[in-house]
């Protein structure tokens, strides 16, 4: 039984993405890199207790405040007297935003220095108040800082990015909740293929260096076939149309619904992709589909295939199941010799126009 790996992640709905500012200068975007804990210059945290939702609110002011206090007197040589300011209560709020209510799951955007730089995007591993404890250097000295354990994902070149984005990110706020600001092109640039309130995100990658309008029609035909195929009523209306089993011909016999249609986003710059988007499961049906018949699976072995998706933290799978269902419909519907001439549409898009996804055939 073939199992397609449609490399899809599912996130959950209250899924957030943070902006992390890696200190003054970004001087600890290093060393964020190389420990895989992400962490904001704050020192003098690892005086309070060892579960970071035990902190007293008070404490954890005064902290930001003594060590605020501390590099002023270092810097200028004058001993002030010192209060909580505003400013150190706003300290402790984005310490506690990182260490106890960000959530296992939620990604971390950090931005480099550079007009060409880049934001590194992390996933945060550990569960809120579990906290790691590092050493880092800062300038000539060592000091102790606590944060959350990360997996690094990826990092998206800062002119990817909308302008209003790359502000937010080079603010110098050390902690706060991105929104949705940016949140489809780092979802399309790190994810590729995913599922967020009810939008289904499929990319397809084009390798080739020249990009021709014969591949843009192999390509165009597969796309507008997933879409067709997943329709249900009106994809075995337009297999009723005709006695042909070419591709092309029962595409010009439908008359799809302009609602079912998926969203393209395409970006040829050989190489480049194409990103399918729809309220519906059609993308990722045509994910699975794409993998079978490129791979000129036979179409007893076809029928049986199932797919899997991978599960971002809280996020619940109402896909998997359906996308198995569907994808045997469809390819039951065609029959055989129908599946034959998928199966070639798909392995010319794959071997001429260079079209491939991140999903695998196991």
């Amino acid at each position: 039984m073939p199992t397609v790996d449609l490399a899809t992640t599912i996130v959950p709905n209250d899924h957030r993405i943070w902006k992390l500012f890696p200190g003054e200068g970004y001087k600890f975007e290093r060393q964020i890199d190389d420990r895989r804990v992400a962490f904001l210059d704050v020192r003098g945290l690892d005086r309070l207790p060892e579960n970071s939702r035990d902190w007293r609110r008070d404490r954890l002011e005064n902290i930001a405040s003594l060590d605020r206090w501390r590099r002023q007197v270092a810097a200028t040589g004058i001993r002030t007297d010192r209060r909580v300011s505003a400013a150190d209560k706003r300290t402790a709020t984005y310490v506690d935003g990182l260490l106890n209510v960000a959530r296992k799951g939620d990604f971390l955007a950090v931005p480099s220095q550079g007009a060409d730089a880049k934001i590194n995007i992390y996933e945060l591993v550990s569960r809120p108040g579990s906290v790691s404890r590092i050493e880092a250097r800062d300038r000539r000295a060592d000091h102790i800082f606590l944060g959350r354990r990360v997996r690094w994902l990826g990092a998206i070149p800062k002119r990817n990015l909308k302008y209003e984005v790359i502000e937010l990110l080079q603010t110098p706020v050390a902690f706060f909740d991105l929104g949705d600001a940016g949140r489809d092109t780092i979802y399309e640039a790190i994810l590729g293929n995913y599922v967020y309130e009810g939008e289904y995100v499929a990319t397809y990658r084009v390798a080739k260096e020249d990009y021709n309008s014969r591949d843009n029609r192999i390509v165009s035909t597969w796309m507008e076939f997933v879409d067709l195929a997943s329709s249900g009523e009106q994809f075995a209306a337009a297999l009723k149309a005709t006695q042909s089993n070419a591709i092309p011909t029962i595409l010009d016999r439908s008359n799809l619904d302009e609602a079912l249609r998926s969203d393209l986003s395409i970006n040829i710059n050989s190489p480049g992709d194409i990103v399918m988007a729809a309220k519906r499961l059609a993308p990722l049906i045509g994910l699975a589909l794409f993998q079978l018949a490129a791979n000129g699976v036979p179409y007893n072995e076809a029928i049986e295939a199932e797919t899997q998706l991978t599960i971002l933290g809280g996020a619940v799978d109402n896909c998997t199941a359906q996308i198995d269902a569907s994808v045997r419909s469809i390819i039951e519907a065609m029959g055989a010799p129908r599946w034959i001439e998928a199966c070639e549409v798909a392995q010319s898009a794959s071997q001429n126009a260079e079209l491939s996804t991140d999903a695998n055939l196991e």
